[in-house]
């Protein structure tokens, strides 16, 4: 009975988080939302070439940077790594000036928030909402 309560169990953690969490809406900062694992990503724009991003809670909540970091990297013509720099509640992220986030890529971000290592989340540029994330909406 246990062994089929366990594999029902993970079963449906994987559905869950297979169907993406909150990228129908924007977050509490106005950025967009990813879920690399038990906590979410949060992405703000800063202009044409910086992101703030934000290690939130699985309730959008209690940005931490403690024990955390982020890797974010533009993906198009070639791969380019941002310098992300610790401040108080998130990590400003900066690309050379000739970088314009506005334009077709993907960002690549890996983060670990308070030692909870998320898999690598893909933000594809120019950032928009979801419409695919049916049913999410009511839960934030």
């Amino acid at each position: 009975m246990l062994k089929a309560y366990t594999v029902f169990t993970v079963l449906n953690l994987l559905t869950g988080l297979a169907w993406g969490h909150g990228e129908d809406k924007l977050g509490p900062h106005g950025g967009y939302i990813q879920m690399p694992g038990a906590f979410h990503t949060e992405l703000v724009l800063d202009g044409s070439h910086k992101v703030r991003v934000y290690l939130l809670d699985f309730e959008w909540k209690n940005p931490s940077v403690r024990d955390s970091s982020v890797v974010l990297t533009l993906h198009g013509r070639g791969r380019v790594r941002a310098n992300c720099v610790k401040k108080d509640d998130h990590y400003a992220c900066e690309f050379s000036p000739v970088v314009d986030l506005g334009k077709k890529g993907a960002l690549v971000l890996e983060a670990k928030r308070e030692k909870e290592k998320g898999k690598s989340v893909r933000y594809e540029l120019p950032l928009a909402l979801s419409s695919s994330d049916k049913g999410h909406s009511q839960h934030h």
